[in-house]
């Protein structure tokens, strides 16, 4: 698993959008996202962009990441290699490295970055 590979993630989430909703406090979750890389020197989570959303009229792309905890992960796979640009992978890795994963986790988790560019056919 490199840098902007295209990957599956199923995991144990228990977020807070579950509780009262099922008697068990855990869901199996599968994520597709492309892999941004580790963070958290004690608790590591695994770092995806997984949703791009564009606004053509004002030419802004919001980016959503993903931070999984590495003890919630049951399992990885790579669906497709190097599926990013160089130059927006960069961008995402440099977002990553700036933000604290709190910042980066679910609603907050929306940065923009102006372009959106997959090698994916």
């Amino acid at each position: 698993m490199n840098y902007g590979d295209l990957i599956k993630v199923v995991w144990l989430d228990a977020s807070e959008q579950f509780k009262n909703k099922i008697e068990s406090p855990e869901a199996i979750t599968t994520t597709l996202g492309v892999f941004l890389g580790w963070k958290g020197r004690i608790n590591k989570h695994i770092v995806i962009v997984n949703e791009f959303v564009y606004f053509p009229e004002d030419q802004l792309v919001l980016s959503k990441f993903i931070c999984i905890p590495s003890k919630m992960i049951l399992k990885t796979q790579l669906v497709k290699e190097h599926v990013m640009s160089d130059k927006l992978l960069k961008k995402m890795i440099r977002i990553t490295k700036k933000h604290k994963i709190s910042d980066l986790r679910g609603g907050v988790g929306w940065y923009e970055t102006n372009e959106v560019d997959f090698k994916m056919s």
